[in-house]
C-alpha cells in the first residue's frame, strides 16, 4: 500500500493506494487529533510473502525437472540465483520501520505515518509542521478539546 499525506491548514488528507486495488481519499480533522504520539517499530510483511513467492518458484521449477523424468536437476547456476534472490529480499525487508501514531483527543487510533521511502530524510520536519498546526488549530479553539460532531440532541 502506498500513501500520501498533504497537509492543510485545518486537516491531513490521506492519499492511498492498494497494488491492484482501489485508491481512496480520507481527511482528517487535526482539531480533533492530539499533538502527542507514540511510535511503533515493526518489521515489513512483505519479506515473508516474497520469499513464499520465491519458493513456490522454486519448488515449482524442481517439480517440472522432477516430473517430465528427467533425472537431473536445474542447474547450480539457476539454483544460486534463486537462492540469492530469497535472501535479498528477505534482507532488504528486515530492517524495522518506525511508525508515529497520533490519537483523538478521546484516546482512539487517529492515524499513523511511517518513516519510508523517498521522503524519510523530511519526515521529522514534516511531523513538527502536523503538531505545530494541531497547536494552533488549539490555540484558536480557546486551548479546548473541541468536541466532534454527532448526531443532534434534543
Amino acid at each position: 500500500m502506498q500513501r500520501k499525506f498533504t497537509l492543510h491548514s485545518d486537516r491531513l488528507v490521506v492519499h492511498s493506494r492498494r497494488f491492484l486495488g482501489s485508491e481512496y481519499e480520507i481527511p482528517i480533522f487535526l482539531i480533533h487529533v492530539g499533538p502527542e504520539y507514540g511510535i511503533l517499530r515493526k518489521r515489513s510483511d512483505v519479506a515473508g510473502a516474497g520469499g513464499l513467492i520465491l519458493a513456490s518458484i522454486f519448488t515449482a521449477l524442481l517439480a517440472t525437472e522432477w516430473f517430465a523424468g528427467n533425472s537431473r536437476f536445474l542447474p547450480l547456476g539457476v539454483l544460486g540465483v534463486l537462492a540469492l534472490l530469497c535472501f535479498w529480499t528477505g534482507f532488504r525487508h528486515i530492517r524495522k520501520i518506525e511508525y508515529y501514531m497520533f490519537g483523538t483527543n478521546y484516546g482512539a487510533n487517529a492515524f499513523d505515518i511511517a518513516r519510508a521511502g523517498p521522503d524519510r530524510e523530511r519526515f521529522d520536519v514534516f511531523v513538527q509542521r502536523i503538531i505545530q498546526t494541531i497547536h494552533a488549530l488549539r490555540e484558536g479553539a480557546g486551548g479546548k478539546d473541541v468536541q466532534p460532531p454527532g448526531p443532534a440532541s434534543e
